[in-house]
Formats: C-alpha cells, sequence, structure tokens
C-alpha cells in the first residue's frame, strides 16, 4: 500500500513499533530490562517526529550502490506519474492536483492545531512554575546538604541542580531541562527519616542523568503532533510509567529485600501526592502518577527478575526498527512534473502505462515510428524543406531531461516523420513522465 499524506506515515510508523511493543510486552517484560524498554518507547518517539520517508530514497540509492542486484526483485519504485498528487512546473504557472491540494489545507490546519495545543501546555506550565517556585530558596540542612553532593558524585551528574521546598508539593519532583530544579516539599525533613530522603534524592538525580525531562517533553510534542491519533496517547502514559520504572530498576539495583521493602513503602506513601506539574506531562518524579494501577506496577517490576538476554535485545531491536522502517517506506511523494507547454491535469493529458519508456535510453531525444523503430533526433524541432515532397509516417517524439536532484523528466508527443528529408514535426503533448530516481 502506498501513502501520501506524509504525516499518517510518521504518525502510522510509531504506532506500529508501539503497537508491537505492547503486543511483545508479556515476553519482553520477562527476558529485557526497564532500561531496554524504554529505549524501544525513544525510538517509537523518534518514528513519530523524524519524517524518514523523505529519505528512503537515499537508503535506497545506497543499498543498490553496495548491492546491485539485491533490490531488482524486491524493490520496485513506479515511473508512472499518480496524477491525483502532482505538481506541475508549467512555463505560466505552477499547478498541484486538487487531492493534493486538500491534503495540504488539511496539513495546514493540523500545523496550527499543534502549535495551539504546544503553546497551550507551555504557558500552563510558566504560569504554574512562576507560583510554585516564587519566594523559594535552598533550605537544606548540613547534613542533607553533603548527603545530595555524595549522591551527585556518585551519579556522576555534572549539571547544576538547584533543590527547593514548596508548598504547593506533596511529594517531590524534577522539573527543567538546562537547568533542572528538585522541588520538595515543606515537610521534606521533618516527617521522612535519612533512608527514606536518600531514596528521594537519588531516584531524582537518576531523572536528571537520564534526560528524563526532555524525554517527557518528546512524549508531550508527539501528543500534540499526532493529536488525531489516539495510540499517541496511550504511548505517553507508557512512556511516563516506563520512565519511572526503569528510574526504579537503578535505585533498587544491588539493595537487599530490606532496602527493597522500605522503597516500596515509601512509593505507597507518595501514592496519594497531588503534583499539579506531573498531572501537566512536564515534571519527573518518585510520585509521578495518582493513578494505584501505576503503583502496583512498579511494585510488581521491582520484585520481578529479568533474564536480561543481550543478543536477543539488539536483535529485537533491529525488529522494532524494521517495524517502524517498513511503514516509512510505504510513503510516496508527489510527482513533479516539468511541462514546456500549458495543459491542465486530467482534462487533455493522459498518463498511462503503455508510454513507458525503456530503463535504457539510447538519446536524449528520439522519433519512435508505429513499428517501433526508433531515430535520433538532434533538432526535431526544425521547420519542413521546401525542397522536399514530405512522405510522413506517425509516431512519438521523446524528450529525456535529467535533473538536479537526480530524477528526470520524459516528454512523449504526438509526432510525424519524413521517410525522405527527416523532418519531424510534433502535433501536441501526450504524457509526461516522471522518474524520483533516473533509471536511464
Amino acid at each position: 500500500m502506498v501513502f501520501h499524506n506524509l504525516l499518517l506515515v510518521m504518525s502510522l510508523s510509531g504506532s506500529i513499533v508501539f503497537i508491537l511493543y505492547v503486543l511483545l510486552y508479556p515476553v519482553t517484560r520477562r527476558y529485557f530490562s526497564q532500561k531496554w524498554r524504554y529505549r524501544v518507547l525513544k525510538i517509537a518517539a523518534v518514528f513519530y517526529l523524524v519524517p524518514f520517508s523523505e529519505y528512503k530514497y537515499r537508503v535506497v540509492d545506497l543499498i543498490q550502490m553496495v548491492f546491485p542486484r539485491f533490490l531488482e526483485d524486491v524493490w520496485h519504485i513506479s515511473e508512472i506519474i499518480d496524477t491525483e498528487y502532482l505538481i506541475i512546473n508549467q512555463p505560466s504557472r505552477v499547478d498541484i492536483s486538487a487531492r493534493l491540494g486538500f491534503q495540504r489545507t488539511v496539513i495546514f490546519l493540523s500545523v496550527v492545531f499543534t502549535i495551539y495545543i504546544a503553546l497551550k501546555h507551555i504557558i500552563i506550565y510558566w504560569k504554574v512554575k512562576r507560583i510554585c517556585y516564587s519566594d523559594n530558596e535552598d533550605r537544606l540542612n548540613q547534613e542533607y546538604q553533603e548527603l545530595f553532593f555524595k549522591l551527585k558524585d556518585e551519579l556522576r551528574v555534572r549539571q547544576n541542580i538547584k533543590i527547593i521546598h514548596s508548598e504547593y508539593f506533596d511529594s517531590p519532583l524534577t522539573s527543567g531541562i538546562l537547568s533542572p530544579v528538585i522541588v520538595l516539599p515543606m515537610w521534606a525533613e521533618d516527617k521522612i527519616d535519612r533512608n527514606a530522603y536518600e531514596y528521594i534524592i537519588r531516584h531524582e538525580l537518576i531523572h536528571i542523568k537520564h534526560h528524563d525531562g526532555l524525554v517527557k517533553f518528546i512524549g508531550v510534542l508527539v501528543m500534540a503532533v499526532h493529536w488525531f491519533n489516539p495510540v499517541s496517547y496511550v504511548f505517553f502514559r507508557e512512556l511516563s510509567s516506563m520512565c519511572e520504572m526503569c528510574c526504579d530498576s537503578v535505585v533498587v539495583a544491588g539493595k537487599g529485600k530490606r532496602e527493597r521493602s522500605q522503597y516500596e513503602y515509601l512509593l505507597l506513601e507518595m501514592s496519594s501526592a497531588n503534583n499539579i506539574f506531573s498531572e501537566r506531562g512536564f515534571g519527573t518524579g518518585l510520585a509521578s502518577s495518582r493513578r494505584k494501577i501505576i503503583y502496583k506496577r512498579r511494585i510488581l517490576e521491582m520484585r520481578g527478575e529479568q533474564k536480561h538476554k543481550k543478543f536477543l535485545a539488539v536483535i529485537m531491536s533491529g525488529i522494532f526498527c524494521m517495524a517502524g522502517g517498513i511503514t516509512a517506506f510505504a510513503y510516496n511523494p508527489p510527482a513533479k512534473v516539468i511541462s514546456s507547454v500549458d495543459f491542465l491535469v486530467g482534462d487533455n493529458v493522459w498518463f498511462t502505462e503503455e508510454d513507458k519508456t525503456e530503463d535504457i535510453l539510447l538519446h536524449d531525444n528520439f522519433f519512435t515510428d508505429m513499428e517501433g523503430i526508433v531515430y535520433e533526433l538532434n533538432d526535431y524541432k526544425a521547420e519542413e524543406k521546401a525542397s522536399c515532397i514530405h512522405e510522413y509516417v506517425p509516431g512519438t517524439v521523446s524528450s529525456h531531461k535529467k535533473d538536479s536532484n537526480g530524477g528526470c523528466t520524459i516528454s512523449i508527443y504526438y509526432a510525424k516523420r519524413c521517410v525522405k528529408c527527416g523532418v519531424t514535426l510534433t502535433e501536441g503533448l501526450k504524457n509526461i513522465e516522471t522518474n524520483l530516481v533516473c533509471p536511464h
């Protein structure tokens, strides 16, 4: 199946990777780490946002250069113009087909809606940040400050990090990408012991080290761009959940049963917290969701044992990339035609397969008679010679021109040729054939 809508193909590519992730989750949960599954979701986000379809012809050219005969039977780029998605550069104007014009209008409206959603989230974020961060200073006592810097060095986090207390938060949260801020509740130092405080700071520092704030922002961008796709909303929720589970796995790595139980109890204690940043999708933190099912899943993930298979993980990563790539290759951009005469698409010009030229052209300009005999033309627009009693035979004139992008255009005209003097006269445009990659 061929698609002409680039945004639709991007949405399908990302969704197919994510749906495959969901279908294989019972297997991947058992044999693959949270870090690997988190990476698969990042791959899906890349397919959602990067237009790989625009580069498929370059990829095909590269493969054909390395393996000249590999794609002969398995890959074919149509050489016939699809008149429903057509751009025509004519001497006096540039025309586009009706369906392509409608598609461009829909994409424009979609872009406007995407910008609106993104700006709405950003404005809310800055308003909340200005309220919650105002008049708050670092209030860590000496003991907790030393613990913070110790954990920061242990995890090799090099960024400058600010820690503040806020009365608007009931649980810890990390916000910001370039200048991360760890926000702690006002009761953080009064109601929790040193071990719990260490778990909290370690969790937030791991988020910063993994750049999870940026990843979550990308997830919001996926929802904004693909607002019409319900799968993108489910994808964002899973991305947020796996972000926390991956962080949990690092926090409890190497810990005994007692330490794990303490961390699990801390999660349950935070489960009723209300974080307005997390609800808006911009923050990462120990209690990033208010849904109990998420906490249950996080605890079960920590208690489970994954038998991570590195070789199998590499193979599975390749499968996920291929799943998105195959869909990306289904995109076919609108054909571009350069015409030396003005005409209307679908009116006076027909594009049929019988007018397709051979892959091997002996000449750039040639006349073909009704019997298929080809004559090279140096100047087929020459005037009739008065001294010759012309005897014309009907046929077609083909003119082959390469463009700067590696493609070519072949214009085919109704014509007649004198069998005595060889003068050839064109009588009207019959067909225009375009190739995104010149096969001649």
